[in-house]
């Protein structure tokens, strides 16, 4: 392809920007332009850059140039135009992208903004310079649409990066995931793959870090890379986290690509608790406050108390209520049905078969005053909780369901010298508690661990187990969330403002639903935004692609059927040389100038 071709040729210059292209494996030398560092690996991006900027000086006089770039959607940032400083000024804006790279849709766009007019008869083909490493995560097979945009424009590929079969090190977190244990919800199981293109076996340190605090780490062995693709290796955490948080997880070590070593989750935060209390009567006495103050203290989004009168007629007329709420706590309270919602009992049964709490006769000596004998300190429920001297005045009997009953299972988790006082039942895979003693009865409330408790006892029986857990973003996938404060009246926009690895800020209209979907972000990481609502304001975006991390290029592409040999910049794009001709006539001209004046005074 000549670029120094007639002037009315029209030229596209493709710049891929990647993933893959922000490998540090380009050649040496200084940035495009020279901003910055020092002698060194480019990344391959920046000898695109460099290269697109060499091309364009090359260009004859005249030419009509365009430069599109793309990753995952191209992006046209120099219409077809003459100037070449509007050129030079777009290929030094491109900045990398992580998110994977798409030739079709690149090429759909190159051919619309190429098709000819009327105007263009009889005048020489449309060419397109593409600058790519060259591989992509799937063959390239053009859509109708893009293979006939085309048409006869004539595509040249300069590859960008070593030789397909030059050796690449890179080490990359290809997959992460996070789910709650079933039997421990505020338990978080990180599931992670990572892959290394090395020749050789390898060994990085993995960090887990939660909200910035080290969790966790380990040494993770990477296998050597073998025809059939790279080496991969699996590794999981563990950590508590009721409350949610960010999960960042690092490959430690240097390679060819940054943005692949970290990974990041936003654990979603536990739902603002419902709670309803169901109690006796209206509470009257300081022993009937007790229990309404220490839910407060778990700060619910609502703590709705009932008389008992009150929640059946609740049930009966709207049962949706009742369905609704996250945790149901009946204090001395047996409700006439088995509610759908997981529940607390304190000294009171549920209407199910086989499960019984009662008084012990007045002469029963296992109706005297005790203490907890044992209790299951590993179980999640009692996690923290320390019952040593915690005294019981009048214990109930407690009797378990057997598997033959509506439990589907039971299991004592503190017990007395006479039986169980704490027990864990599950209905129709509805976690419940079953407390055989009244908390007047009691000086559990004044200990320290009863607090502890409730708040274990809510994630237990709250949180969804075995469900996934965190979200992380692709690069430039959308991105929605409900703003913090909802625009008013007078001010129809919502201004947003987002830190990160990149940042801006800008007014945006939120959508029917009051959501407000920012545009991809384009880099991997971490980003705060200021002006959504608290559950929104961490996002993580991870790369998490395998085929950009395999960092490959390719010296061969196919397009419509054609395959197309990478070449140099300096095959396709010969410098003008007819100002040398023109040059060259100029001198020979003045030297027979200069022997005929001779001449002539001879």
């Amino acid at each position: 392809m000549d670029i120094a071709g007639a002037p009315a040729g029209r030229l596209a210059i493709v710049i891929d920007r990647s993933a893959s292209m922000s490998a540090q494996d380009g050649a040496e030398g200084p940035p495009p332009g020279g901003e910055g560092g020092g002698q060194g690996p480019r990344s391959r991006l920046e000898e695109a850059r460099r290269q697109a900027l060499e091309a364009v000086n090359q260009l004859a006089s005249g030419t009509q140039a365009m430069v599109i770039v793309f990753a995952e959607r191209p992006e046209i940032i120099a219409p077809l135009t003459s100037d070449h400083g509007l050129l030079r000024g777009a290929i030094g804006s491109i900045n990398p992208s992580d998110a994977s790279g798409n030739l079709d849709a690149a090429l759909a766009v190159v051919g619309a903004a190429l098709a000819p007019s009327s105007s263009d008869a009889g005048a020489a083909p449309a060419r397109v310079l593409l600058l790519s490493d060259g591989a992509f995560d799937r063959p390239f097979l053009p859509t109708p649409r893009s293979a006939a945009a085309l048409g006869a424009t004539q595509v040249r590929f300069v590859r960008i990066g070593p030789e397909q079969a030059a050796p690449r090190d890179n080490f990359a977190i290809v997959a992460l995931a996070a789910r709650r244990d079933y039997e421990d919800p505020a338990l978080i199981r990180l599931f992670l793959r990572a892959q290394s293109t090395s020749a050789e076996p390898q060994s990085r340190g993995l960090t887990c870090l939660l909200d910035a605090a080290p969790v966790a780490s380990t040494i993770l062995a990477l296998p050597a890379a073998t025809p059939n693709g790279p080496g991969e290796a699996s590794h999981s955490f563990e950590i508590l986290a009721h409350e949610g948080g960010l999960v960042t997880v690092t490959l430690t070590g240097g390679d060819r690509l940054a943005s692949d070593n970290t990974a990041a989750l936003v654990l979603d935060p536990p739902k603002p608790l419902r709670i309803l209390l169901v109690q006796p009567n209206t509470p009257s006495s300081l022993i009937d406050f007790l229990l309404p103050d220490a839910l407060a203290a778990l700060q619910p989004g609502e703590l709705r108390p009932l008389t008992l009168g009150e929640y059946e007629s609740l049930a009966a007329s709207n049962p949706g209520e009742i369905a609704s709420a996250s945790l149901i706590v009946f204090d001395r309270s047996t409700p006439s049905a088995i509610p759908p919602a997981p529940s607390i009992s304190i000294g009171a049964a549920l209407p199910i078969s086989g499960l019984g709490v009662t008084p012990y006769a007045d002469d029963d000596p296992d109706g005297a005053a005790s203490t907890f004998a044992f209790w299951l300190r590993t179980h999640p429920v009692m996690r923290f909780v320390s019952l040593g001297g915690v005294s019981i005045a009048r214990p109930l009997k407690l009797t378990l369901p057997t598997q033959t009953d509506q439990a589907s299972s039971s299991a004592a988790l503190a017990s007395g010298p006479a039986g169980p006082l704490i027990a864990l039942l599950e209905t129709a895979g509805v976690r419940r508690l079953i407390l055989a003693f009244e908390l007047a009865d009691s000086r559990w409330w004044q200990d320290a661990s009863f607090p502890v408790f409730l708040k274990n006892a809510a994630d237990y029986l709250t949180l969804s187990g075995d469900e996934s857990a965190g979200l992380t973003h692709k690069p430039g996938a959308p991105i929605s969330f409900i703003p913090a404060t909802p625009p008013s009246p007078a001010r129809s926009a919502t201004t947003i403002r987002v830190t990160g690895p990149v940042s801006f800020e800008r007014d945006f209209q939120p959508g029917d639903s009051g959501a407000i979907t920012l545009g991809g972000l384009p880099l991997a990481g971490v980003y705060t935004i200021s002006g959504a609502g608290p559950r929104d304001r961490a996002v993580a975006v991870s790369m998490l692609d395998p085929f950009e991390s395999g960092i490959e290029t390719r010296d061969q592409i196919i397009i419509a059927g054609d395959p197309i040999a990478a070449q140099t910049l300096g095959a396709v794009t010969p410098r003008e040389v007819w100002r040398w001709f023109v040059l060259a006539a100029l001198v020979l001209g003045a030297l027979e100038w200069t022997l005929y004046a001779r001449q002539m005074r001879l």
